[in-house]
C-alpha cells in the first residue's frame, strides 16, 4: 500500500471560494479515480505547533505503486494542477510505503 500524504500552504490573499473549489475537487477525485482507496482532508488540528505554516492537507491511500502512478497521470488529477498553482503557495508531498 502506498499513502500519499500532501500539504498545501495557500497564497495570501486568494479567494476563499477558489479554495473551496480546489479542496472540493480534490475530494471528487476519489469517485473519479478508481485507483483511490481512501481519501480524507482537513486542516491542521495538532497542538504541537509543528505544522510549519501548512494550511490543509490531504491523504490517498493506493494498493501500490503502480495505481499511485496511475493516477498521477490521470487526466482528472492532471486536470487540477491549473487551480492548484493559482492557489498554493508551496506543496510539500510525502508518500509512505508499507
Amino acid at each position: 500500500m502506498v499513502i500519499h500524504i500532501v500539504l498545501f500552504r495557500y497564497r495570501l490573499g486568494v479567494d476563499p471560494g477558489a479554495i473551496e473549489r480546489l479542496q472540493a475537487n480534490l475530494a471528487g477525485l476519489s469517485g473519479a479515480i478508481p485507483a483511490i482507496g481512501r481519501y480524507q482532508g482537513g486542516t491542521n488540528v495538532s497542538p504541537e505547533g509543528r505544522g510549519h505554516d501548512y494550511d490543509w492537507g490531504f491523504v490517498m491511500t493506493f494498493p501500490d505503486a503502480g495505481a499511485r502512478d496511475a493516477y498521477l497521470d490521470d487526466p482528472a488529477h492532471l486536470a487540477l494542477h491549473p487551480l492548484i498553482g493559482a492557489v498554493v503557495e508551496d506543496v510539500l508531498v510525502y508518500d509512505l510505503g508499507t
